[in-house]
Order: C-alpha cells, then structure tokens, then sequence
C-alpha cells in the first residue's frame, strides 16, 4: 500500500523458518492455495480425504485482461486450475477460474482454500480478526484458543444432519471477513460464489503460531456419517464419509473474493464496516431508504419471588414495570 508502506503477503513470511507450528497450518501459511480432494472411486463409501498445497505445486503465470493468471498444477492430486489476481480500486481481486478445473487423475476436489495466509499476524504482532457471526464478532490475536473458527455463509447446508455439528455459531448473513494488525488491515468481500463458501479464522495457541481469516469455496458437499450404534444408542466411532457427486460450481465461472486495504484512521472494525457500506452501494445498488425510526421495546412486567404465609412457602407476583411507567417510557 503506497500511502503507508504497508506491505500486504499472500502467504505469511514467517512460515518459511516456522518452527513453532505443527500439522497443515505451516503449510497453508505458505501457499496461496490450498485443496482438499478425495479418491473419485471411493465416493460414496469409507473415503478418506487428502490436501495439496500450492508451495508444492508446479506454478506457471502469465498475463490475461489486465491481471495476473497463475496456473497451479497439484501433481499428487492430478488436479490443475487457475486464478487471476488484479489491482482495481484499492482492492485486491482474486478469482478462481473453474472453466479452468481439470481433474486429470483419480481425485476429485472437495474444497478450495483461498489465500489462507493472506496477511496473517504471528504471535508477535497485534491486532484482531472480524467475522460476520451473527450480527458481527471479533477475535483478538494470541488468544490461545484451540478451536477453529469456521462457518458456511449463510448457514449450513441443510440437508447435514444436525447430530454431527460440532459448534454452534450463529448463521452468517454477509459475505465478508476482515483484520487489523498493527495499524493496518483489510476487509474481503465474497463477490461471487458466495452461497457456496465458508469462513474460516484462527488465533495463535500451542499448537500453531498465526492468526489468520481466509474463505473456502465448496465444489462438492462433504459430511460423516456413523454407521453402527450400541444398545443405548450411542455412535460407535466406525463411520464413513459421503460425497455428494453433484458439483456445486454448474454453471458459475468464478469464485471471486475482493480484499479492499485499510490503513489510517479507517483500519479498524467501522472502516470495515464503511467499507462493506460502498461495496454495497457502488458494486450492488444499495440505495438509502428514508423513513420514521422505529424502536421495539421490551419490558418485563413481573417475576416470580419465593414467599411464605403462615409458614407455607410459596411464589407471588413482583411487579417490576407498572402500566403508568411503560406510559411513561413509551412518551419520552
């Protein structure tokens, strides 16, 4: 970002020498791309999934309409595509070509993550992420947690069943995502292929070292399921994993997410919040709707107290609000 200097890596610098992080996240921090895939025969019986990462993958770039195509080549996985990046109006667009998708072997991709490192802090900077859990929540950096924060736009797929959720976040109602780190930050925009995406955030604990908030477009559904049950019930831990052989990207070009850069006194969550407004308004038409604010009101009227008569316990009404005083509330 010229006006400040701010430099923005599509991967984190700092997984090149990690030797804090253990498991896949070393690896997503050091790829534009990541891919989860599963073995096309074993479909719809005890599949088991594998990943790819765009640091192991054979790359080529070049030039199309203006951005910058590269071309990433999953060897292992036999699975090739590509992704344009450009500049335009102080955001960052990225686009996941499907017309470019070719499954060349015997895998077939379950799900794409996206510049899953873009930007990230470590456990050395400070800051905090926003994710559009219900009405919007951060996630301070460092904060030690080891659960992943991770949610389909939207709300889940409905036809999952609910036995196998394992949080219970609120629904997301915007495609958007966003961090400040150090004075600086970004808010991400899902521009298209967003019913078909997931948000996905961690902060710094024992096991990894980034904080970090990315996307995920879905090509195929994926869920367990348990097969075996005991007397009582209970799920036996032998379970298979079902994939759905209907491709969720029919007839849409590109994912497509644009990462708009905030610095100054706009890099926090109101810039993000201003920011997402303009998107809304400029890229969708939103236009401003004039009318009387309206205020809904709650009030409780009474409770249950424990009481006694003549020895005899009981609960009586208290009253809390009175008519008079919701009159009162209601005038002012």
């Amino acid at each position: 970002e010229k006006a400040t200097g701010t430099v923005y890596f599509s991967r984190s610098p700092f997984a090149e020498n990690d030797n804090y992080s253990a498991g896949s996240m070393k690896k997503k921090m050091k790829s534009e791309m990541a891919i989860d895939c599963y073995y096309t025969a074993d479909a719809l019986t005890n599949a088991t999934e594998a990943s790819a990462y765009s640091c192991d993958a054979e790359i080529g770039v070049s030039e199309e309409d203006g951005a910058i195509k590269v071309t990433y080549d999953f060897i292992d996985m036999q699975v090739r595509f590509s992704v344009l990046y450009g500049i335009k109006d102080n955001a960052l667009d990225v686009k996941v070509d499907f017309k470019s998708l070719e499954e060349y072997g015997e895998y077939s991709v379950s799900r794409i993550y996206v510049l899953p490192g873009f930007f990230s802090g470590t456990g050395n900077d400070e800051g905090y992420i926003f994710v559009p859990d219900g009405s919007g929540a951060l996630i301070n950096f460092n904060n030690n947690s080891n659960a992943t924060y991770r949610s389909f736009v939207y709300g889940k797929e409905a036809s999952f069943p609910d036995t196998l959720k394992k949080t219970y976040n609120e629904n997301i109602h915007m495609p958007v995502f966003g961090m400040v780190k150090n004075g600086a930050g970004f808010v991400a925009v899902i521009d298209s292929g967003d019913a078909i995406a997931e948000i996905v955030a961690d902060s710094k604990n024992e096991n990894q070292f980034y904080n970090a908030v990315s996307s995920i477009v879905d090509l195929r559904y994926t869920y367990s399921t348990n097969l075996f049950a005991d007397a009582q019930g209970n799920n036996k831990v032998n379970a298979s994993t079902a994939y759905s052989k209907i491709s969720l990207i029919d007839g849409l070009d590109y994912y497509t997410v644009k990462y708009y850069f905030l610095t100054g006194s706009n890099a926090d969550y109101i810039g993000m919040a201003n920011t997402y407004r303009e998107y809304l308004i400029n890229e969708k038409g939103l236009e401003k709707k004039v009318k009387e604010p309206v205020l809904n009101v709650d009030v409780i009227g009474a409770i249950d107290v424990k009481a006694n008569f003549l020895g005899f316990s009981y609960f009586a009404d208290y009253a809390l609000t009175e008519y008079s005083e919701v009159e009162d509330i209601i005038k002012a």
